[in-house]
């Protein structure tokens, strides 16, 4: 579980996004009550994407 949040905040500081999300998401099936997380996704489903070019 650990590992989890540590993956998705590395790739959530360095603004990837589209990286973090799996993580994140992965962690909520094995830890479904944890707010911080959930607070997370919703922002990042929310934000804009971001053009790469």
């Amino acid at each position: 579980m650990y590992s989890y949040y540590m993956l998705g905040y590395a790739f959530y500081y360095a603004g990837d996004m589209a990286q973090a999300l799996p993580w994140f998401e992965r962690l909520l099936e094995i830890e479904p009550n944890f707010p911080e997380i959930q607070a997370r996704v919703r922002e990042i489903r929310r934000a804009p994407p971001r053009r790469t070019s």
